[in-house]
């Protein structure tokens, strides 16, 4: 995103609703960037790059949990 960080986005889309089911994607991400946004909330995450198919799989998976 341009101008928003990823962990800034999610922290604005939490407090507007914290029960979000959040996926997040990213091309890197190192692991204590990946801890950081797991105590958050965040359900899932999909690495770059990523089919459709893996993305509506994952979709799924969040909304039937």
């Amino acid at each position: 995103m341009p101008r928003l960080a990823g962990q800034d986005m999610l922290s604005h889309l939490l407090k507007i609703n914290p029960g979000a089911r959040v996926i997040f994607a990213s091309g890197f991400m190192d692991p204590e960037t990946k801890s950081a946004i797991a105590v958050t909330g965040t359900r899932e995450f999909i690495q770059k790059p990523y089919s459709a198919v893996e993305v509506l799989s994952r979709v799924r998976e969040v909304l039937n949990k």
